[in-house]
């Protein structure tokens, strides 16, 4: 776990190379001892190290590997790993396949979002990205309720934390 971790900060701050590496590990230490859910994050994480890398072939190629072994009641997870997906198939300009990834998490947000997501404002980005790419109306309203999310989210902290987390 904690390898995946800094594999994600990695990614996020654009060791690509750093990230590949703490990834691939993660994911051979999850296939020796973890199970579904967390080989799929270590396959999303690798995902995203390889995206960061611009290698977006390989990007896809680990969300899929991800999108085969997410348990169904994991709806989080597949969430995560469909917005992933969307984001780097609208990178690569196929916006039909994307449109396509994005249309369960639209169908499971309508109902809010379940639980198990570890980043929410992601799933809903790569929505709203893929939906105003395809000039889809719906993008509207699921920017409107993610910028609600936040918020109601950030009306429950005290003042200095809410300026942090804004």
């Amino acid at each position: 776990f904690a390898t995946r971790g800094l594999g994600t900060v990695a990614a996020r701050t654009g060791d690509a190379d750093a990230a590949t590496s703490l990834c691939q590990k993660s994911v051979a230490l999850g296939d020796e001892l973890s199970g579904p859910s967390e080989r799929a994050r270590d396959r999303l994480c690798l995902g995203d190290a390889r995206r960061s890398a611009g290698d977006a072939v390989g990007a896809l190629h680990a969300y899929r590997e991800a999108a085969a072994i997410v348990p169904e009641s994991d709806t989080g997870l597949a969430m995560e790993v469909a917005a992933a997906t969307a984001q780097v198939l609208l990178t690569t300009g196929e916006l039909a396949a994307a449109v396509d990834a994005v249309e369960p998490i639209l169908g499971a947000l309508a109902a809010g979002l379940p639980d198990g997501i570890d980043e929410p404002a992601r799933v809903e980005l790569a929505c709203v990205e893929v939906l105003m790419a395809a000039r889809d109306p719906r993008a509207r309203s699921v920017l409107d309720r993610a910028n609600a999310r936040l918020d109601e989210r950030a009306g429950r902290l005290q003042d200095d934390d809410r300026r942090t987390f804004l």
